[in-house]
C-alpha cells in the first residue's frame, strides 16, 4: 500500500496545480497549416542558392526555407498558420544577404501555394564558365564588386 503513496500523492498534487492555476494553449493541427513553395533561378532555368524568409502579417509567425547548391525549388512544407504572408526571397553575397524581392502571398489552411517563383535576373547578373589562365584550366577565384553609384 505503501508503494503507491508516492505516486497518489503526486498526482493529487499535479491535478490540483491545474484546479488552481489554468494555463490556455494554442494548439495548431498539420490539417490547420498550409505551405507555400516555388523556385528561385535565374532566367527561369539557373538555380540559385537562396534564403527565403515568411511573415504572417496578421499572426506574426515567422518562419524561413532556403534551396540547396543546384536545387531550383523551395518549399516551407505545412507549417504556415493560415494569414497573409511577407515572403522574400534573398541571395546570399559574402556574408551579406541581398533581397531579390518581396511578394505578399495568402495561405489558406490545408493547402500549400504553389509557384511563387522569384527570378534574379532582374536584379542581378550572372557569371559562368571555367577560369582559365593561358589557355589551361586553373583553380582560382572569381571576384566580382558591386557597382559604383
Amino acid at each position: 500500500m505503501y508503494k503507491y503513496l508516492g505516486f497518489l500523492i503526486g498526482l493529487v498534487v499535479l491535478v490540483f496545480g491545474f484546479l488552481v492555476n489554468p494555463q490556455t494553449t494554442n494548439a495548431q493541427f498539420s490539417a490547420d497549416l498550409g505551405g507555400i513553395s516555388g523556385n528561385v533561378s535565374w532566367g527561369g532555368t539557373e538555380a540559385v542558392q537562396s534564403f527565403i524568409s515568411y511573415v504572417g502579417q496578421t499572426t506574426g509567425y515567422s518562419n524561413n526555407t532556403g534551396t540547396a547548391p543546384g536545387q531550383l525549388t523551395y518549399d516551407s512544407s505545412r507549417i504556415l498558420p493560415p494569414d497573409t504572408y511577407t515572403v522574400k526571397a534573398y541571395i546570399s553575397f559574402g556574408s551579406s544577404l541581398i533581397e531579390i524581392d518581396t511578394k505578399t502571398v495568402t495561405v489558406v489552411e490545408g493547402q500549400t501555394t504553389t509557384n511563387v517563383d522569384f527570378d534574379a535576373s532582374a536584379k542581378f547578373g550572372l557569371v559562368k564558365g571555367s577560369l582559365t589562365v593561358n589557355g589551361s584550366l586553373a583553380n582560382g577565384k572569381v571576384q566580382i564588386c558591386s557597382a559604383v553609384v
